[in-house]
């Protein structure tokens, strides 16, 4: 009797497991946020208007993007000023981003998923608290970096060629 029971919990998890996740991914696809799949249109090189800021993203695992933002310095010097990283973790979307003058990253949740807009969000945080980027459809990644109360600053990036 308890074999039986142990074999028949051993082939019920994995059968649960996969009707929920059956039941979960049409979910996760409809808004975009498909393990990542929806922040496809961030792969390669965007560049702002002269050339003076940089990001550049590849994908690293099915779960895990990679970013850096680059800028050039008034004695037209580039290098990189961030590094960022996108990743899926306990059903939730992250951006870290880890700059010079914090010790650690800086982890957002992702809290808006729509079509081409993500808004990551980190309300513990200084500043800022929200990071979003909208794809425009048109090759253009329009970033926003802000507080709650709206002010902060924009970038546009174009695809690089």
């Amino acid at each position: 009797m308890q074999q039986e029971f142990k074999l028949t919990r051993r082939v019920f998890k994995p059968m649960l497991c996969g009707v929920l996740l059956a039941i979960a991914l049409p979910a996760f696809a409809a808004d975009g946020c498909n393990f990542l799949s929806g922040f496809s249109v961030w792969m390669g090189l965007w560049q702002t208007e002269g050339g003076k800021q940089a990001e550049r993203w590849q994908r690293v695992s099915p779960v895990t993007l990679e970013g850096a933002m680059y800028g050039v310095n008034a004695k037209g010097q580039s290098g990189e000023q961030e590094s960022m990283r996108i990743l899926a973790m306990g059903g939730e979307i992250f951006y870290l981003a880890k700059v010079r003058h914090n010790p650690l990253p800086v982890a957002f949740m992702l809290t808006e998923c729509k079509a081409n807009r993500w808004v990551f969000t980190n309300t513990g945080h200084d500043f800022p608290k929200q990071i979003s980027y909208t794809f425009n459809g048109t090759e253009a990644l329009d970033v926003r970096v802000s507080g709650l109360d709206g002010k902060g600053f924009s970038l546009t990036f174009s695809k690089a060629q």
